[in-house]
């Protein structure tokens, strides 16, 4: 029995922690007992992310059908156009071609929506809007939240509640439609620089850069600029004159008669006469065509 119990001190003596390392194990004692771990919600939040990543989402692919419908759970739509929706239920693009299109994006979802034609694009994370696209170009309307819009011409906007823009159309074409619609209602001094921004576009040629010549001509006309006026139509009749010759030359002759230049209107009632189309100018083609008229 001795024996065992010198054994036994020896062993104990043998193994007793020195000073230090009973410090070190005072140390780790204190610490908290889920050293090492990260705290629930982070480690839940963690694991939605993964499982956001890793999880295939919903496809949104396919043409929006007209009234009512949802893009997954949180994007509702009152569709009343023509569009087509892309990608899934948390990133999502419209391609919206014509019409009004009301969207609204449940916030603080995650979900990541854009509206794009050929004017402009919407960007939007949670909030309520509405884009009208027609001849006048494409007008987005928020009514709740804050949505950025980038026009493909270059104008940058961020709109909330309440403000809306309008992205103008990008051909020369389109440019012809919204003057159009805007035409009789809209102040020439508006009207004026679309005109002219549309005639310096590349597309501007043939029957369309007649009409956009014409109605430059008009605006130029009201506001009292006849020089620029006379300068716009005989420009556009030596390019071709399309199809509102007849006006142009009409417009071109009385601006010559004005400053009592029958030479520079003869050409233009000339041009008239062999269209059938001199009405009540016929007079002054007789008065002009008379020797002394013309030096």
């Amino acid at each position: 029995m001795s024996d065992y119990r010198e054994t036994m001190r020896r062993y104990r003596a043998g193994t007793e922690p020195d000073a230090e390392m009973q410090r070190r194990i005072r140390e780790n004692l204190r610490m908290p007992k889920n050293r090492g771990w990260l705290p629930l919600g982070m480690a839940a939040a963690m694991a939605a992310g993964v499982l956001l990543v890793l999880w295939p989402q919903p496809s949104v692919d396919g043409v929006l059908q007209n009234g009512s419908m949802k893009l997954g759970k949180q994007v509702k739509m009152q569709v009343a156009g023509t569009g087509e929706a892309r990608g899934d239920v948390q990133a999502m693009e419209i391609d919206w071609k014509q019409g009004d299109l009301s969207v609204e994006v449940e916030p603080n979802q995650g979900v990541q929506l854009s509206v794009i034609t050929d004017e402009g694009s919407v960007r939007v994370v949670g909030t309520g809007f509405d884009v009208r696209r027609n001849a006048l170009g494409t007008l987005v309307t928020v009514r709740h939240g804050k949505v950025s819009v980038d026009c493909t011409l270059g104008q940058h906007f961020l709109l909330t509640a309440e403000q809306s823009a309008t992205c103008l159309p990008v051909t020369a074409a389109g440019a012809l439609g919204r003057a159009r619609q805007l035409e009789g209602t809209a102040e020439a001094a508006v009207l004026l620089p679309e005109l002219e921004a549309a005639l310096a576009r590349p597309d501007a040629t043939g029957a369309v850069a007649s009409e956009l010549a014409a109605m430059r001509t008009t605006a130029l006309l009201s506001l009292g600029r006849t020089e620029e006026a006379l300068q716009v139509a005989e420009a556009a009749l030596a390019a071709d004159g399309g199809t509102r010759a007849v006006e142009l030359h009409r417009v071109a002759a009385r601006l010559r008669l004005r400053r009592q230049d029958c030479t520079g209107a003869l050409p233009h009632l000339l041009a008239l006469q062999a269209e059938n189309a001199l009405s009540e100018d016929a007079a002054w083609l007789s008065f002009c065509q008379q020797p002394e008229n013309t030096p």
